[in-house]
């Protein structure tokens, strides 16, 4: 479901890719009191390993696990990456950095001339274009683009919500108790390497309460890359079996 056709890692740029995989998955619980949510079988396959296999398929070859809760989980698991092909890394908070803190300290184990980093939320599945995502954000020159969609309306306050303006990102709301718009981010992000740098090291910063806000008042171009595709927060028990549910029938060949 999550495979789409493959371009070379030079139509896109130079593109490593960042997975936040930290979270305790409180919510999850008790499957995540030995195991991290990213590391869950969806469909027989770890919702990280689908992602990670993801990027590669599109050419992003160097990725960070953002790690901090059973980080040895994932090293065990996957080590350097050499059996899917990969180039993996791992950062490791000791304490909580929040998301953008997060990706601030995931961003110094990126190659040197790394042109733009993908972002991945390690809890969401989705079958966006996520090249064409990349590709827009280099076209644009952005310094952010965020991936879009719209939601039922019961749903919208569990996201945060984007006001836009001609693929522009004006407004940024983090779960907000009375949403302006049913478009959401969609939890997978482009930065240049600039907006990346920009995001202070060793604090604790959220990517969505702090980040984003900072760049748009600040006149920077945050772009909305807006598909309605598959798209799935695994973030619940009842949002992972529906996940599990899905992509059941989806085998991931090597």
């Amino acid at each position: 479901m999550l495979d789409g056709a493959a371009v070379t890692a030079s139509s896109i740029g130079l593109t490593e890719g960042i997975i936040l995989v930290g979270g305790l998955g409180t919510r999850l619980r008790p499957l995540t009191d030995t195991c991290p949510k990213p590391m869950l079988p969806v469909g027989g396959v770890p919702l990280v390993e689908r992602q990670m296999r993801r990027l590669r398929d599109i050419g992003v070859h160097r990725i960070v696990l953002a790690t901090s809760y059973r980080a040895e989980v994932f090293r065990e698991a996957y080590g350097t990456g050499a059996g899917l092909g990969l180039d993996l890394v791992y950062s490791f908070e000791h304490e909580p950095l929040g998301t953008g803190g997060a990706i601030r300290l995931a961003g110094d184990f990126l190659s040197e001339g790394c042109e733009q980093t993908v972002v991945l939320n390690g809890d969401i599945l989705s079958a966006h274009d996520l090249a064409a995502q990349i590709r827009q954000h280099a076209d644009a020159g952005a310094a952010a683009t965020l991936h879009t969609r719209n939601v039922e309306l019961a749903e919208v306050a569990r996201f945060g919500t984007v006001l836009t303006e001609e693929g522009r990102i004006t407004g940024f709301l983090e779960k907000h108790p009375d949403p302006l718009t049913s478009t959401i981010n969609a939890g997978c992000y482009v930065f240049s390497q600039s907006a990346l740098a920009a995001i202070p090291r060793n604090r604790v910063v959220s990517v969505e309460r702090d980040t984003f806000p900072t760049l748009i008042s600040s006149g920077a171009s945050v772009m909305a890359y807006d598909e309605q595709a598959y798209w799935i927060d695994v973030g619940t028990l009842e949002t992972y079996r529906q996940a599990d549910e899905d992509f059941s029938d989806d085998p991931v060949s090597a």
